[in-house]
């Protein structure tokens, strides 16, 4: 597939919120194989398996150097995890990353740029006033509501539920591609998204492949239920659209978020460049000019008897008129005597120069005739 820019070198951040359902091989391959298509910079996993091998701790380190934060296991739900790049390591808060049931964050500070990573993935059961999608709900607004100050908030959310149609009171937080039809999941969920003005970003653009996120193995039709919301400014969103990756092996399609950031990362080009001039060098042969004029057959532009009022102007910029001592000087002007009155001398200067500004500035000699 087309590979997709993002924060590598452009001055964005892409971030990803996807449910892979499990990692089918380690997370090694998985991450190589994602970076092969788009230029990720963090990933909010749903549905994480971990590595085939044990990680040691909660947190740790790929071979490539990106950073894991993966929940603790617990019954009755599947692991989240956030993957942060390894160029990006550096800007995540210590002892930032934490979770809260089937919610979890991590804190990314950035210059010019601070964000609260939320993830989430609710309870797939059948919806009660007192259940545990509700108590989905209270674990998430927790991670919500307690954002530092500062803080944007960017949420990766496997909702199980649809959030459309758009009304008018939820245009604020939902655009005009929002598709489904909402159950009481939904409800619940929007209400959060209103309190916390947090506007599902990928039913604000149209998207050419569709904006369904899951096709539920084609058992049934396909629906949107996956949603990455922020309260990022909408001039500070570049895209956001669906991801069709071979990555990972589900029935879930990635939410790829680009945002601008206050990084701006350019490519190094490697350029050849010659050996470096000399500074300070100076002519030491004056006959130089002359030589190369003979060397190509090209007549003495002066006759003998106007060898005197001349002025001989050689390639390091220095210059002199008839015997006098050389006299220093750089390209782009000429210099003439102080307080020197224009004269005969100084005719064929002012005739093959055009305009021709003094020393001081303040006058100007142009075709100049004596």
């Amino acid at each position: 597939m087309e590979r997709i820019g993002g924060g590598d070198d452009t001055g964005t951040l892409m971030f990803i919120s996807w449910n892979v359902r499990g990692v089918e091989t380690s997370i090694e391959s998985f991450l190589r194989d994602l970076s092969r298509e788009v230029q990720w910079d963090y990933l909010l996993l749903q549905e994480f398996s971990g590595s085939a091998r044990t990680p040691p701790s909660l947190q740790w380190s790929t071979f490539d150097g990106h950073l894991v934060f993966q929940q603790a296991p617990g019954s009755g739900r599947k692991v989240g995890a956030m993957v942060v790049h390894a160029r990006n390591a550096m800007f995540v808060n210590k002892d930032s990353f934490q979770g809260s049931g089937r919610s979890w964050s991590l804190d990314v500070r950035m210059p010019g740029d601070c964000f609260r990573l939320v993830g989430a993935h609710m309870h797939p059961g059948h919806f009660t006033a007192d259940g545990d999608y509700w108590d989905n709900i209270v674990e998430l607004d927790d991670l919500i509501a307690s954002t530092p100050f500062g803080y944007k908030v960017i949420v990766g959310a496997d909702v199980q539920d649809a959030l459309g149609p758009g009304e008018i009171f939820t245009s604020c937080v939902l655009g005009p591609y929002s598709e489904g039809i909402r159950g009481d999941k939904g409800d619940l969920f929007l209400a959060l998204a209103l309190e916390h003005r947090l506007r599902a970003l990928n039913t604000f653009e149209r998207d050419p492949g569709g904006t369904y996120t899951c096709n539920y193995d084609l058992t049934r039709p396909p629906k949107q239920i996956d949603f990455t919301l922020s309260n990022l400014p909408a001039k500070k969103v570049k895209s956001c659209r669906t991801l069709d990756s071979s990555a990972a092996v589900t029935d879930h399609r990635g939410v790829v978020t680009i945002v601008y950031t206050g990084i701006k990362r350019k490519k190094k080009y490697w350029v050849a460049k010659g050996p470096k001039k000399p500074i300070g060098w100076s002519l030491a042969d004056f006959t130089f000019n002359d030589q190369i004029r003979k060397q190509l057959d090209i007549e003495d532009p002066f006759p003998e008897n106007s060898q005197g009022l001349a002025y001989r102007i050689y390639t390091d910029g220095s210059f002199r008129r008839g015997n006098r001592n050389i006299v220093m000087a750089g390209w782009g002007f000429v210099a003439f005597d102080r307080c020197e009155v224009p004269g005969p001398s100084t005719r064929v200067v002012c005739e093959a120069s055009g305009p021709t500004v003094d020393q001081q500035g303040t006058r100007i000699l142009q075709n100049f005739q004596p």
